[in-house]
């Protein structure tokens, strides 16, 4: 499979859309000629993710966007004053999501938060696709197997925990030795 890249992995700016192209058969010492591609001008997502501190509207720094679609997508992370721009996008429409953790990786009390659809077009800016995250609750118990009468702590479980009601703001946790989590 032949994937075009305009951005080299996000090291240059383009405002050309990224492709994935044909599986080619490349025999000893062939050539796969005619593996031609036309790359079209991609559109861009851009916004602003806050939270309110107090009754104070503030930029938060380092939260993971996500723009998706079932081809794929494409990430960035919101810089020093919470603006983020995800550019060179295929025309189409992607779900977006701001995750605070960045995919489990970030300890936070903000919860992610599932945005909106948006819409891409060739060469345009889906400007103020705006995030304001709130502080997460928490669920916290105990696990436990039962044998017989016997009932033991059960250590190095995993937990997910998904909102009912879809979207993003969900958690994960591991149980402690003894059971908790």
């Amino acid at each position: 499979n032949v994937y075009v890249d305009p951005t080299c992995g996000g090291s240059i700016y383009s405002t050309l859309a990224s492709q994935s192209g044909p599986n080619v058969t490349v025999t000893p010492g062939g050539n796969a000629s005619g593996t031609d591609f036309t790359l079209v001008v991609g559109g861009s997502i851009s916004g602003t993710v806050t939270t309110l501190v107090g009754s104070v509207t503030t930029p938060v720094a380092n939260v993971c966007v996500y723009a998706k679609t079932s081809l794929g997508g494409r990430g960035t992370t919101t810089a020093s004053n919470g603006t983020y721009t995800l550019s060179g996008l295929v025309p189409g429409t992607y779900n977006i999501q701001a995750d605070p953790t960045c995919g489990g990786t970030v300890a936070t009390t903000l919860a992610s938060l599932q945005g909106p659809n948006v819409t891409v077009t060739p060469g345009g800016n889906a400007s103020g696709t705006d995030f304001m995250l709130v502080t997460g609750g928490s669920i916290s118990g105990t696990v436990t197997t039962v044998v017989g009468t016997t009932t033991t702590p059960a250590a190095n479980v995993c937990l997910n925990a998904n909102p009912t009601s879809g979207g993003g703001g969900g958690g994960y946790s591991t149980t402690a030795s003894d059971g908790p989590y």
